[in-house]
């Protein structure tokens, strides 16, 4: 019988640190736009449920990042991109409901400290594989943590874009499209087996976000903004498209190894739900063979 890995004290005291002063900073942001009048109580609820929800998730799951005893840069990076989208999650929330925020459709100076906030995160997340890859502490905790900061963060983002008027309603199912692929699971429990991770996926992740940050600069015209959102869309659709049918035909013959935590990253797009590899048994050594030449990414 195994036995269940337990977190050390250290690793919990750091992660709770951690986790409060990420929570301090997004109150000294969120006080910042309150008093310039850009966000009101909406944002700031919205921002702390969000944040909290994230919290106890990170608490609740260091078990996962056992036998490490130290929560790491990578961890505490991810940490702070889940603040970002917290923000910008409340923010996006009151605007769509119409309050103080509302005014950010403006493009006043506030629309491009957010519109930059994003960009923040959206370039960090490029950093904290590399740290958890580099310091030794990559694990499962790691790259759930990060898979479901992704899918916050686009969602954040996508809420925003739609909420301040720079894009129409359909650029939600660019930030629903994960969550709805893990509820479709329920229903057709085929699409909850986990997916290899994939060059693919990552790079259209890469691209959603990318496509979604820009749309939130204010001098970035409407009709560019509106193809640069499509084109992200397609691909986005195509990426789900292609893991559907690949679960779907290939529901037997297969079988489950583990794939390395916080080092494989970006697999939102195809919804990889968990931190596990599926492939038939035959590719399993060309498969790797093949990430060991790419190296990481």
């Amino acid at each position: 019988m195994q036995t269940a890995l337990v977190p050390s004290a250290a690793l919990r005291t750091q992660a709770c640190l951690m986790t409060l002063a990420v929570a301090v900073l997004g109150a000294v942001v969120l006080s910042a736009l309150m008093v310039a009048e850009r966000a009101g109580l909406t944002a700031t609820l919205g921002a702390a449920a969000i944040y909290g929800a994230v919290a106890i998730a990170v608490l609740r799951g260091l078990a996962t990042h056992a036998p490490h005893r130290r929560f790491g840069a990578a961890n505490a990076i991810t940490l702070v991109r889940a603040g970002c989208a917290a923000v910008l999650a409340g923010v996006a929330l009151e605007a769509l409901l119409g309050g103080e925020a509302s005014r950010l459709a403006a493009g006043d100076s506030w629309a491009w400290a957010l519109a930059f906030g994003a960009l923040l995160a959206l370039l960090l997340d490029a950093v904290d594989g590399w740290l958890a890859r580099r310091s030794g502490l990559a694990s499962p905790f790691g790259a759930r943590l990060d898979m479901e900061v992704d899918a916050l963060f686009i969602l954040a983002v996508s809420v925003l874009t739609v909420s301040t008027g720079r894009a129409g309603a359909w650029v939600l199912l660019a930030g629903l499209s994960r969550y709805l692929f893990v509820a479709a699971g329920f229903a057709f429990p085929s699409l909850a087996a986990p997916l290899a991770p994939s060059l693919r996926r990552k790079a259209v992740c890469a691209l959603v976000g990318a496509v979604l940050v820009t749309a939130l600069f204010p001098p970035i015209p409407a009709d560019l903004t509106g193809i640069l959102l499509g084109i992200g869309m397609v691909a986005l659709i195509w990426s789900f498209g292609v893991d559907t049918v690949w679960l779907l035909s290939n529901r037997e013959g297969h079988r489950t190894i583990a794939s390395p935590g916080h080092g494989d990253r970006k697999q939102l797009p195809g919804a990889a739900v968990l931190p596990e590899t599926v492939l038939p048994k035959a590719v399993l050594k060309k498969a790797g063979d093949l990430e060991d030449q790419i190296g990481p990414t």
